[in-house]
């Protein structure tokens, strides 16, 4: 099932997300894509304890044909093969099944 515009646009908000297999937390921020190459982006900041230090950040999209992409080490290695924890946790709450 594709992304659709209407679910997408239920991302177009910043939202916090911990991963339940790990003690990470990222904040989630909406960002603004040239829309002649990308549908949808994302720049997913992990935090630090103190819950307002970014220690690290990936930028994850979404282009015109449906394909995800994102920055971390986990999507450089395995790309679409084994989706990252960031397009996953993404592809779940559009309902993309990659």
């Amino acid at each position: 099932m594709p992304a659709t515009t209407e679910k997408l646009r239920t991302l177009a908000v910043r939202f916090h997300l911990k991963f339940l297999t790990s003690e990470d937390v990222y904040r989630v921020v909406p960002l603004a894509p040239d829309p002649k190459v990308r549908r949808a982006a994302w720049r997913f900041e992990k935090l630090a304890n103190d819950g307002r230090t970014v220690i690290a950040s990936y930028d994850v999209s979404l282009d015109l044909q449906g394909y995800w992409e994102c920055e971390c080490v986990g999507w450089l290695r395995y790309g679409d093969r084994k989706p990252c924890r960031h397009v996953a946790s993404l592809m779940a709450f559009v309902g993309h099944k990659g």
